[in-house]
């Protein structure tokens, strides 16, 4: 499952929402905006578009990224988006955890992104991504085409991640 989970900051209120992709008002997108019909994080800010923003997933880069749904907008200026500080007009800008986004007055900060991937495990435990299939582990040099070499699941991937990352740092 594709998620994200931001922390919304409007006015003195907080609240965090964590979004599927799957489960969106409009197919594999996460819409920003004042409207309640349309979008899946609805914002009260006045300075806020109705359609003001739009989280979506690149497959080939296996990244989510944010754009401005107000760069093309007849007869009118567009409402500009900030991300980390950067005004955000008419391009596509990719999402990371920690990411700061600006719209209007509100502020929305992405907690936590989910994206499920497998992943394949050594003759040693070390877990790399699939990719790997057919070279060495870059943490021990085994070939990983052998035939204690498993697959591993979604969940099981990431929760090894978060375990390497710790021990590194």
């Amino acid at each position: 499952m594709f998620s994200i989970t931001l922390e919304i900051l409007e006015g003195d209120r907080s609240r965090s929402v964590t979004l599927s992709l799957e489960s969106t008002k409009s197919p594999q997108v996460i819409r920003i905006g004042r409207s309640a019909a349309d979008c899946d994080v609805v914002l009260t800010d006045k300075k806020v578009s109705r359609l003001h923003g739009e989280i979506f997933f690149k497959k080939e880069e296996y990244t989510f990224y944010l754009r401005n749904l107000t760069s093309h907008r007849p007869n009118s200026q567009p409402n500009p988006v900030w991300v980390n500080s950067q005004t955000i007009i008419d391009r596509e800008v990719a999402l990371r955890a920690q990411t700061q986004i600006q719209l209007g007055q509100v502020l929305l900060k992405v907690l936590t992104i989910d994206i499920p991937q497998n992943g394949i495990k050594c003759v040693n435990g070390h877990t790399v991504p699939y990719t790997y299939k057919g070279y060495f582990c870059p943490h021990c040099g085994s070939f990983l085409e052998s035939g204690s070499t498993v697959a591993v699941s979604s969940s099981q991937f990431l929760h090894l991640q978060g375990e390497s990352n710790a021990a590194r740092n």
